[in-house]
């Protein structure tokens, strides 16, 4: 009998802030007959999100013109596929017409698939984190007419995201490959026991299980996709981490070994512990404790990015035969890491981004408080840098900051230009000391200088953009 066939079939069946601002965007959609409520509102939605996009991407001051040229480029490359498929179904031969019986039927099915695909390309609802509908209405004129209005949140940062995405400029590394090592610990029982006649028939199931929902996860996150580490991988990982020791002092990798691939890819070790702690001989009742974790490891550098502790759980299970008590095992087994390969997409994102940082040093700090508030400054005003501030060090009155960024160096710094003179609040100011670029000072304000402790020449905090 193939366990591992009967296992993955078994398998297959279970399974499957940042800152924000309230922008209002007004948009329309002309529908055709045959338009149901449901896609006219999600056509209205998706064009709403586009209008709020373009408005924070012009408040931004980025590059609004490019981005949606590149943005209807792409997606006009994408959907050649799915047109040409759809195509395919009326007319076999690229280089002939449709035929004129089904040309009506296919510009009818070609402008909705056109229209589905076209709203959630990009996926640019994400930075939307919330939104209110203001106004859903139908012309009285044009009775195909239809228009909304959407007061929604946006996540700048999201955005900023999204942006270098299709502007051509990456906020994240290209990933080439995941990979996915496990590890079972069997205690009070062996793999007979557990209805399999080897190791390997449950556990290659249940990474497979694991590989196939990671895959359906990322997307186009790896470009290599998501592998299974074998023997013959982990051999060459361990070679690749000594090559990488021996060449510690420049970090550098020659690219044309076959271990230079492993240089831009995780390695995803999951560990699953499985106890027995009970058996009831009589009703063939077997009573397990699951625990275990998972930690990602940037091969780059070794480190570990991400580690994840399962909750230790016990469950019982009634043995009828070896094919159906292997397979709840399984299963259960297969879910227990689910949360952990179902976020992965996030994981990867808030853990293994390319970041660079610069150090400031804020002197006479008084008060903690007025620290968070610049770092809260900063994080706004850099949000298409990612600034990410972070106190490294606090000695007397003097705090230095490490600030996190992506991009042009020279760019980033040029944000520090805005605080040569900025109040905090009425009562505290921040300017730059003796016209150093990464020296600042803190002072008191005096309630008579200017209205409130305003001066013509400081800059007040507003909300960014």
């Amino acid at each position: 009998m193939n366990y591992k066939k009967l296992l993955l079939i078994s398998l297959c069946a279970f399974s499957f802030l940042s800152h924000g601002k309230r922008v209002v965007g007004e948009a329309k959609f002309f529908s055709k007959e045959g338009d149901d409520l449901s896609f006219i509102k999600k056509q209205l939605r998706s064009n709403a999100f586009k209008k709020i996009v373009d408005i924070e991407l012009k408040a931004m001051n980025l590059d609004h013109e490019t981005f949606w040229t590149n943005y209807n480029g792409k997606f006009e490359e994408s959907f050649k596929e799915i047109e040409a498929k759809l195509r395919s179904r009326y007319q076999k031969d690229e280089e002939q017409e449709i035929p004129k019986k089904y040309l009506e039927k296919y510009q009818t099915q070609l402008r909705v698939k056109r229209l589905k695909s076209k709203a959630t390309f990009g996926r640019l609802g994400r930075v939307i984190k919330k939104f209110s509908v203001e106004k859903l209405s139908k012309s009285v004129v044009v009775s195909n007419s239809h228009f909304i209005r959407l007061n929604a949140l946006v996540d700048r940062s999201k955005l900023t995201e999204i942006y270098y995405s299709f502007i051509g400029v990456s906020t994240y590394r290209s990933f080439t490959t995941a990979y996915i090592k496990t590890h079972f610990k069997l205690i009070n029982t062996n793999w007979v026991e557990l209805g399999v006649n080897t190791e390997s028939d449950f556990t290659d199931v249940v990474s497979s299980s694991w590989q196939k929902k990671m895959g359906e996860m990322l997307g186009d996150t790896f470009s290599g996709g998501v592998v299974i580490a074998d023997n013959t991988i982990l051999s060459e990982i361990e070679e690749y981490r000594s090559q990488m020791k021996a060449n510690k002092e420049t970090g550098l990798v020659n690219s044309e070994t076959p271990f230079a691939k492993f240089y831009d890819s995780l390695l995803v070790n999951i560990a699953i512990e499985i106890k027995k702690i009970d058996f009831d001989e009589n009703l063939k009742n077997y009573t397990y404790h699951f625990k275990g974790g998972a930690y990602v490891t940037d091969l780059k550098n070794s480190k570990i990015v991400k580690h994840f502790d399962f909750p230790p759980t016990e469950s019982e299970f009634t043995r009828v035969d070896d094919h159906s008590f292997s397979s709840s095992l399984a299963s259960y087994v297969y879910r227990m890491a689910i949360p952990v390969v179902g976020n992965f997409r996030k994981v990867v994102e808030e853990n293994v981004k390319t970041k660079k940082n610069f150090e400031l040093v804020v002197d006479n700090v008084e008060n903690l408080n007025d620290i968070y508030k610049f770092s809260k400054v900063l994080k706004d005003k850099g949000v298409i840098f990612f600034f990410d501030p972070e106190i490294e060090e606090i000695t007397d009155k003097k705090v230095r900051l490490k600030v996190n960024y992506t991009g042009v160096k020279e760019k980033a710094i040029a944000i520090l230009d805005q605080f040569k003179m900025f109040i905090l609040d009425k009562n505290v100011k921040i300017s730059r000391q003796n016209d150093l670029p990464f020296s600042f000072i803190i002072n008191r304000l005096q309630l008579d200088e200017g209205q409130d402790g305003e001066s013509e020449d400081v800059e007040k905090v507003e909300e960014s953009g």
